[in-house]
This record gives C-alpha cells, sequence and structure tokens, in this order.
C-alpha cells in the first residue's frame, strides 16, 4: 500500500475507533433529524430539500473543523509527524491522505442522512434529482472545508486552536460576503458575492448544477492542500 493510501485509510478509521466518530455522526443526524420534521415535513408543505441542504452548509461548518482539527495537529503535538515525515512519505503524500481520509469519513456523515430525503419521498414524493444536486453541493462544500481545515489544523499542535481557526475562518468569509458586501455596494459587492460559499451553494440546493460553482470549491480545497504542503515541509526546517 503506497504511504497515501495507508495515511488516507488511517485518518478515514481513527474516528470510528473512538467514540468521537459516533457522535459527529449521531449530533449531525440529530440536528438534521429535527429540523427535516420540523420545516420539511409539515402536512401542506412544499415536498422539496432546498432549506434541508442550507442548513446542512451551516452544520459542516461545524462538523468539518471538529474533524479536521485533529488531522496534523494531533500528530504534530505527540510528535508522531516528525515521525512520519521521516519515512519514505512525500510531504504530499502525508497533506493528501490526511485530507483525503478526513474527507471520507465526512461523506459517511453526510451520507447518513440519507435516511431523510427517503422518509419524505415515501409520504410526499420527491424530485430526486434536485435532491442529487443539493448533496452534490455540500459534498463540494465540504471538500472546500476540508481543505482549509487541514491546513489550519497544520499551522498549530492545538486541536482546539484548529477548530476554532478553521470555524471563524468561514464565519467572517460568510460575514464579509454575505451582509459586508451588501453594505459595500457596487462595484466591490460583486467581487465579494463571487467569493461567497452561501450563495454556491443556493444554485445546488434549487437543483442548478454549476460547473464553474464545482470549480470553484474544487479549487478552493487545491490551494489549501497545496498550502498544507509547504506547511509540513517547512516543519522539517524547524
Amino acid at each position: 500500500m503506497s504511504a497515501f493510501a495507508s495515511i488516507a485509510a488511517r485518518e478515514f478509521l481513527a474516528p470510528f475507533r473512538t467514540t468521537a466518530g459516533a457522535a459527529v455522526i449521531a449530533l449531525f443526524l440529530a440536528l438534521c433529524g429535527g429540523f427535516v420534521a420540523l420545516a420539511v415535513l409539515v402536512p401542506g408543505g412544499v415536498s422539496e430539500l432546498r432549506t434541508f441542504f442550507i442548513v446542512c452548509q451551516w452544520l459542516a461548518l461545524v462538523v468539518v473543523p471538529a474533524i479536521s482539527m485533529r488531522l496534523v495537529a494531533e500528530d504534530v503535538r505527540t510528535g508522531t509527524m516528525e515521525a512520519l515525515m521521516s519515512t519514505a512519505a512525500s510531504e504530499w503524500a502525508i497533506a493528501a491522505g490526511k485530507l483525503v481520509g478526513g474527507y471520507a469519513f465526512f461523506l459517511v456523515v453526510l451520507a447518513s442522512t440519507a435516511v431523510y430525503p427517503a422518509t419524505l419521498a415515501a409520504v410526499a414524493g420527491i424530485e430526486w434529482g434536485a435532491v442529487a444536486s443539493g448533496y452534490a453541493g455540500v459534498a463540494l462544500l465540504g471538500l472546500a472545508y476540508m481543505g482549509v481545515g487541514v491546513l489550519v489544523s497544520s499551522m498549530t499542535e492545538s486541536q482546539v486552536v484548529a477548530f476554532l481557526g478553521t470555524f471563524a475562518f468561514f464565519v467572517a468569509l460568510w460575514a464579509l460576503t454575505g451582509p459586508g458586501a451588501r453594505v459595500v455596494g457596487p462595484p466591490a459587492e460583486r467581487v465579494l458575492v463571487a467569493l461567497s460559499f452561501a450563495a454556491r451553494l443556493d444554485d445546488f440546493a434549487r437543483g442548478v448544477v454549476n460547473l464553474a460553482d464545482a470549480t470553484f470549491f474544487v479549487a478552493v480545497a487545491t490551494v489549501g492542500l497545496v498550502a498544507t504542503v509547504v506547511s509540513v515541509e517547512s516543519r522539517r526546517w524547524r
């Protein structure tokens, strides 16, 4: 098994070896379930999940940093990062393995919510194309979140700092590209809105698959991965 595959598998399986993984899945399911029960499964309501996917965006803002915070920071704290870097594993293998492993676990968390569209389909019917689009949007959003989360985790040995740093970054970005954009007005508003994660996810939630939006999320994750490689490599010289 290559170093990349070994690292990715380790990071994917790590949450399942503790109660933390089950707790994250249970919490995500409970919060999503509560929203679906109160706002979606309403007699006479519209049979669609657009708002559900918007809520998933905000839940992912907590769940992804909770997953990514330990990916590098824990290895740095325990000293295993030095041992890992002394092996044949390259900085690219380390960074990419951790990102892919953490992201794979996030996809498991997200997939666990499929019970809710299935429930809605059983009682009211549903447009499965829009559901697929919404899930694709949240999955791509999670990839972008994970790219930034791994980067922040590589810059500290504290999981708490990594969590808060990632969370604060995206909250600040939302404030800047949402309310902030409306305050500054044109022409800067157009630039800020183009950087908005929420606006791009809304297209997916409405059933519109936009290649530009998908490319944006992948690009953010790629930048985060490249920056993580640089961050990990810099530890060789500390």
